[in-house]
């Protein structure tokens, strides 16, 4: 699936999770309240949560309530079934070299394997040249940990967004 058309479906589910929930309410009859917006499920989930405190009052309870719609959730399965139908994901990798010339970046690829047995390596053809790239995570965090650890190495390299397989992740 096109990213663009991907990008569309996702504006119009977000349309029908912020919009339509408040025509609904507003076409209800009777006080207003919010069964609407939670269906059978209570409008706030109570769950038990422990601050510590180690001063004079020792440890405290306090409770958290949870207000979420059941259009969130779907919204959020959603994008996975998408996601999973896909096969790829938007995630970042780590980009060391580009040349025109394949045999260079097959040079540079193996040097890299050498100098970091473990790590994943491919190389992309973003036409006209061939890309060395590697890694594949998930979020900008855990690339970015990664990436501080070539950096001596490869001075010149950088974080690339991608679309990643989602079996890679």
């Amino acid at each position: 699936m096109p990213p663009d058309l991907y990008l569309r479906r996702m504006r119009r589910l977000l349309f029908a999770v912020f919009f339509f929930p408040a025509f609904a309410v507003l076409g209800q009859t009777g006080t207003g309240s919010a069964a609407g917006w939670y269906g059978d499920r209570a409008p706030g989930q109570s769950v038990d949560a422990r601050a510590s405190n180690r001063g004079d009052s020792g440890s405290r309870r306090a409770e958290v309530r949870i207000f979420s719609s059941p259009m969130i959730d779907a919204l959020l399965a959603e994008h996975q079934r998408v996601n999973l139908e896909e096969g790829t994901v938007v995630g970042y990798r780590i980009q060391l070299f580009a040349s025109p010339t394949l045999a260079d970046t097959r040079a540079a690829r193996s040097m890299f394997l050498e100098t970091f047995p473990g790590w994943e390596a491919e190389i992309v053809l973003e036409a006209p040249d061939f890309k060395l790239q590697v890694g594949a995570y998930g979020d900008r965090f855990d690339a970015h940990r990664a990436w501080q650890q070539l950096i001596p190495e490869y001075p010149g390299s950088f974080l690339v967004r991608t679309l990643l397989p989602v079996h890679r992740l």
